[in-house]
């Protein structure tokens, strides 16, 4: 293979501390379950490093071909060898830049790049395609035609697309997803105020957790809010290469928690405002008691602004990208 040309795309991805950072001491190997199967050390955590610390090197640099892409994306990225690692390698970082700069450097084959397009760009970004293929895949399990299609073999005839059905877990009934609102409160005191981020694929096959989940912060005292502009997380955009479209819906989700909350508070600013004037209505025209039910009423609202005014100015701070690394800090 010849060596590819410099400068290469995505190369900033890499960096040089944190590749230094393994020691090569090999006590990741056992935690591997690539290593333990193949027994390659290629394809161990080590010797992916050096795959990836082999690519960005300007003397003999290791070529982004299909051999590299081999033993990269063989990794399954479960990061066990991060809990092993003595250095504290951030494995995980590592692995999923290499992928992406292979993908930034290489052409795949048009079929590949149309399949990847579907499922990427498609597909996890857009509520309403998954909503309808897990619809239908639901359909498929429950009206029987899985059973028939399972007896009459042609899923043996269908490769992996025919062993990955057989994985398929039994979907919930689309019709619970219309349970999670864009703001469920809490049936008792509010003490915390939570952004919920659903996800994309978890929410069609695992929805009955997230209900669990927003109960339960219920229960605890927490409004929920749940943006509906909010997209896909962009995880298995990371996990398979895709470093700007998880970039692009990393932002994307950004806005539409800020969007969120500053409805949210508005709402909360709206309601509340309302109730003080009318507080101030049974302050002027009430007596005895009134009076006192007004004034307590109207410190407690005043007190609910002044909080809803802190979170709309603090909250939405605690995630910053920074553009020029291409990473979020939090």
């Amino acid at each position: 293979m010849m060596a590819q040309a410099f400068p290469i795309a995505g190369v900033e991805l890499l960096r040089q501390e944190k590749l230094d950072a393994c020691t090569h001491c090999g006590l990741c190997l056992p935690t591997c379950p690539t290593y333990s199967k193949l027994g390659l050390e290629t394809d161990s955590p080590r010797g992916r490093i050096y795959l990836a610390n082999g690519v960005i090197e300007e003397e003999n640099p290791v070529p982004i071909g299909k051999e590299f892409a081999k033993y990269i994306y063989r990794c399954l990225d479960c990061r066990a060898c991060e809990t092993a690692c003595p250095s504290g390698v951030h494995f995980g970082e590592i692995i999923e830049a290499a992928r992406a700069i292979y993908e930034m450097n290489t052409d795949r084959p048009w079929y590949q790049q149309i399949l990847r397009d579907l499922v990427f760009r498609k597909l996890l970004p857009s509520k309403e395609n998954l909503n309808l293929l897990f619809t239908l895949i639901w359909l498929y399990q429950k009206t029987g035609f899985r059973t028939i299609v399972q007896k009459t073999g042609i899923l043996k005839l269908m490769g992996r697309l025919g062993e990955m059905e057989s994985m398929l877990p039994s979907l919930p009934n689309p019709l619970m997803k219309l349970e999670i609102r864009e703001f469920m409160p809490t049936k008792g005191e509010t003490k915390h105020r939570v952004g919920f981020i659903p996800g994309c694929v978890m929410n069609q096959i695992f929805v009955d957790t997230n209900l669990a989940t927003v109960r339960e912060l219920n229960e605890n005292g927490c409004d929920v809010f749940i943006p509906p502009r909010q997209t896909c997380c962009g995880a298995l955009h990371v996990h398979n290469g895709d470093y700007e479209t998880a970039v692009e819906l990393a932002m994307q989700n950004i806005q539409a928690f800020d969007l969120g909350f500053k409805r949210s508070i508005i709402t909360i600013l709206d309601a509340n405002i309302t109730t003080l004037i009318a507080s101030v209505i049974l302050f002027i025209f009430g007596s005895g008691p009134v009076k006192g039910f007004a004034v307590t009423l109207s410190i407690g609202l005043i007190t609910t602004l002044f909080s809803a005014y802190y979170i709309s100015r603090h909250l939405i701070s605690i995630i910053v990208f920074n553009n020029k690394e291409k990473k979020f800090l939090i």
